[in-house]
């Protein structure tokens, strides 16, 4: 088993036998503005055997990262997410590399990024602050993204009817609604309480003309129980995001919703 130190009184570090298997395994890391989630999966068959959240401030995350020693292993396989403070989509017919100011504003000590979504003919432009930069120089062999693209590959319109995804993560909602396959809204909003939640959610499906009994899939590290028995109330077919068939969850987590963000990697990086 694992040998982790989760007394965030010292250094989160790994244990010699796990370092020395390191080539065996996929590590992620998704950070948001709460801290960061840590999760270390098999690399054969991408069953997740560690998950731990961390609570650091983002700036401070690199240097941490090597004094933990997490750089240190070579692992066989590194994925890094982290929250966009803002993005949007851009029609690919619409979009050029030399005008991201076009679609989001600059804001300080941040860059703005493009990419194609895999499968679709759009592009997502994102802010991304400089220690994101400063983190994905640690690992060269890393992959690196912002969240939303992992979740908008596993939320797709393609595989997806009539569904309304809510992701809430560090006082941010992301919405994703799509009807027959189409997609109707994407967007994400300040949320600092399950009241926000109801707000935005029920603004979307009035203004789309959404029923009451519209499937709604909360996901993310406060999709909690008080959100669902609120959304509940209004709404006839509200559930909380379960794994997938297969993905086996560590038996000390009893809520997986809440690490959904790390979960994406092994679903989809």
């Amino acid at each position: 088993m694992p040998m982790f130190s989760t007394d965030y009184a010292h250094p989160m570090q790994l244990a010699p036998e796990w370092t020395e298997k390191a080539d065996h395994f996929h590590l992620g890391i998704h950070v948001n503005p709460r801290g960061v989630i840590i999760g270390i999966f098999d690399f054969q068959n991408n069953q997740p055997l560690w998950l731990v959240h961390h609570p650091i401030l983002p700036q401070d995350l690199p240097q941490a990262l090597q004094n933990w020693g997490w750089t240190q292993p070579l692992f066989r396989k590194v994925t890094v997410s982290y929250s966009a403070d803002s993005s949007t989509l851009v029609p690919a017919h619409f979009f050029h590399p030399d005008q991201l100011q076009t679609w989001l504003a600059d804001a300080p000590m941040q860059s703005l990024h493009a990419t194609k979504l895999p499968n679709e003919e759009n592009m997502l432009v994102y802010r991304s602050a400089h220690w994101a930069e400063q983190l994905t120089q640690l690992f060269p062999q890393s992959q690196s993204t912002v969240a939303v693209q992992y979740w908008l590959q596993l939320t797709t319109p393609q595989e997806n009817n009539t569904c309304l995804f809510a992701w809430i993560e560090s006082e941010k909602l992301c919405l994703h609604y799509m009807v027959n396959h189409q997609r109707k809204l994407l967007n994400q909003f300040d949320c600092r309480s399950a009241e926000d939640a109801l707000y935005f959610i029920s603004a979307c499906l009035q203004h789309h003309q959404g029923e009451e009994n519209t499937p709604i899939v909360l996901m993310g590290q406060d999709a909690q129980s008080p959100l669902l028995e609120l959304l509940s109330q209004y709404y006839s077919d509200v559930k909380i995001w379960s794994p997938p068939l297969g993905l086996q969850v560590p038996s000390d987590i009893h809520h997986p919703e809440q690490y959904y963000s790390i979960l994406m990697h092994t679903l989809c990086a």
